[in-house]
């Protein structure tokens, strides 16, 4: 599997970046799971993200979210 993906650390920055996330946009219940991708991406330098709920991602301006087209 590693073949096809890179797997990214889970750093002190990340976790510095979804409390950030969480206080500044009001997160609670399930949505902190999104804001933990985002600030992840953050961490990373990462613009890009498929996703079946883009909507979720409408919150962090500086996340492009994509959905794929389903037939």
């Amino acid at each position: 599997m590693s073949d096809f993906f890179s797997f990214l650390p889970d750093t002190s920055e990340v976790y510095k970046n979804w409390r950030e996330l969480v206080v500044k946009h009001s997160v609670s219940g399930i949505h902190v799971h999104d804001s933990k991708i985002a600030a992840a991406m953050e961490a990373h330098n990462i613009e890009n993200l498929l996703t079946f709920n883009a909507q979720d991602f409408k919150r962090y301006p500086d996340i492009k979210a994509v959905e794929p087209k389903v037939a």
